[in-house]
């Protein structure tokens, strides 16, 4: 499921500014950047914010994130639905 994430988001570019981990985000994996980078692009690439991340989460059903961006100011679903990567801001 990385790698499908990963094709698409740098299929179409990474040319969006990396959005640097807080020192004290949760649940972000320090040996894996470019997953968070991928959520990140997606989240940007559909005109949403995320200027630092927060946290990292995977779904424990199904295929997914939970991203969250500028110190838990924005939530994020990032997840695969229909084979297609969706991003939806929690409200």
């Amino acid at each position: 499921m990385k790698k499908i994430l990963l094709a698409a988001v740098f299929t179409v570019g990474t040319a969006l500014a990396d959005a640097p981990i807080e020192s004290d985000a949760i649940g972000v994996d320090q040996h894996h950047p470019e997953l968070v980078q991928a959520l990140t692009t997606l989240v940007q690439l559909n005109g949403y914010r995320c200027d630092s991340v927060s946290a990292v989460v995977k779904y424990v059903w199904g295929n997914g994130y939970t991203l969250n961006c500028n110190q838990f100011q924005y939530t994020y679903e990032v997840k695969d639905v229909g084979g297609r990567w969706s991003v939806e801001v929690e409200r």
